[in-house]
């Protein structure tokens, strides 16, 4: 290679929301009277992130509950009867 070179900034960053649906430790979304059966969240839409900025760990976070919530909904899938 020979000069002259290119160079242009650039700046890594993870993109994340404030909000999202109010989760308990199982993953589980929460309603007015408790857990909404059969429905998961995690990642950023989940409630862990709300009000608070997840400062490097929301990769960690979305990875962590992710697998939680694939867990709790294979359980609940196979403790539930079709129908």
């Amino acid at each position: 290679m020979t000069p002259p070179f290119l160079a242009y900034p650039l700046i890594g960053a993870v993109a994340y929301t404030f909000g999202g649906l109010a989760t308990d430790a199982r993953a589980r979304v929460l309603g007015k009277d408790g857990p909404l059966g059969g429905l998961y969240a995690a990642g950023e839409i989940s409630g862990h992130f709300f009000g608070t900025a997840p400062n490097a760990v929301s990769v960690l976070r979305a990875l962590v509950f992710g697998r939680i919530a694939g867990r709790e909904a294979i359980s609940f899938l196979a403790t539930t009867s079709p129908g």
